[in-house]
């Protein structure tokens, strides 16, 4: 319904992804597609820790024992960084430390620490921790207030990125060549999905930025990979949900980690319309050995994996769709390409995710436990 009780027009745009592409031949489950359920993590470890070094610096101390548990855990993990002394229940804050704390994290809703951004000496904005990685590496074209600047140097343990202004028109933009790496699981619940024990928890994560691609704006034809001279490393805890994959016969060692890591890809392009997540939500790893973990992007998590786990069969049922309605080789932007992809969308295979994916499905393969990831992982 338009204005004035008239009727009105409404566009919708498709571009050349797997999910756009998979409702384009649907358009009738688009329309007619329940609202995506909204998600959040209420006890997320990082903002918690931000509310309570506010707390603390309004009242002077706090009573433990009048903390509810979640808020006690934070507590304690503050008390274990030096910003909080615990003496008979009683919490006493590290007041200079506390501010300093609560200046890195740029205000109550932030979520991960603070990377400053200079232009010269002029600080011209902000960057929260894990994207500055990924957008202000060195060598980077970042773009802030609609102008392209390029990253010359990002010091994360000063929470600093310098930056200078390019003039004139650009034609090209850069993508960061990652690995992460899923270092540890601390178990929350899990659940069987087909042959597969999915477990949801706390992960640590670490991610390592070795280079970039250089890419042609429009055509997106890389032009160039550089390496950094100095590869960029940083960990931290979020959610995220882990499973191991059956292997449905693929003997090609090459062939298999193209299917886990293209099967990795789909899943996250799936859980979008189920989940009602944004492409920057999650991130993922597979592993040789069959293991894909699908993590919440912010530290401390947001709930978007959690719903992954809670919804896996309406995610797998769109991701089996999406694999076997293209009609691409083995790998396109239409199935499972990612532009957020740390290996420039190298090693993915279409063919091999649907036999993997279409084994669990089918329950064609024995129940597997989750065991621990073996291999080089692929983000």
């Amino acid at each position: 319904m338009g204005r004035w009780g008239r009727a009105g027009l409404v566009l919708t745009v498709l571009g050349d992804d797997a999910i756009e592409a998979y409702f384009a031949s649907r358009p009738g489950e688009y329309f007619e597609q329940s609202i995506p359920p909204s998600y959040i993590e209420p006890y997320n470890i990082e903002v918690v820790k931000t509310h309570i070094a506010a707390m603390v610096l309004e009242r002077g101390l706090l009573d433990l024992r009048s903390l509810p548990p979640e808020l006690r855990e934070a507590v304690k993990a503050m008390e274990g960084e030096g910003l909080l002394r615990i003496v008979d229940s009683k919490v006493y804050g590290d007041f200079k430390r506390l501010r300093a704390y609560m200046e890195s994290r740029g205000g109550l809703r932030s979520t991960g620490h603070l990377v400053r951004i200079y232009d010269e000496s002029e600080e011209i904005g902000f960057r929260e921790l894990p994207e500055a990685l990924y957008d202000l590496h060195p060598g980077a074209v970042y773009y802030h207030a609609g102008r392209p600047y390029m990253s010359v140097e990002l010091d994360l343990e000063a929470g600093k990125a310098v930056v200078r202004r390019i003039t004139g028109e650009i034609n090209f933009y850069t993508r960061p060549l990652y690995t992460v790496d899923v270092e540890a699981i601390k178990p929350l619940g899990e659940r069987s999905f087909g042959p597969v024990k999915l477990v949801y928890g706390e992960v640590k994560v670490t991610v390592r930025v070795e280079g970039y691609v250089v890419k042609e704006e429009g055509s997106g034809v890389t032009l160039s990979d550089v390496l950094l001279r100095r590869p960029l490393t940083w960990s931290y805890w979020t959610k995220g949900v882990a499973g191991r994959y059956p292997n449905p016969g693929i003997t090609d060692l090459t062939l298999a980690i193209s299917s886990y890591h293209a099967l990795e890809h789909v899943l996250i392009t799936a859980s979008k319309p189920v989940a009602g997540v944004a492409d920057t939500d999650l991130g993922g790893v597979s592993y040789p050995s069959g293991h894909i973990v699908i993590y919440d992007s912010s530290p401390g998590g947001n709930g978007a994996s959690r719903l992954v786990l809670e919804r896996i069969e309406s995610i797998a049922r769109i991701s089996e769709e999406i694999m076997a309605s293209c009609t691409c080789e083995d790998g396109c932007p239409r199935c499972v390409f990612s532009p957020y992809c740390g290996n420039n969308n190298e090693m993915l295979s279409r063919r091999g995710a649907l036999r993997v994916l279409r084994s669990v499905l089918l329950k064609a393969a024995a129940p597997l436990e989750l065991g621990k990831p073996e291999g080089e992982p692929l983000a």
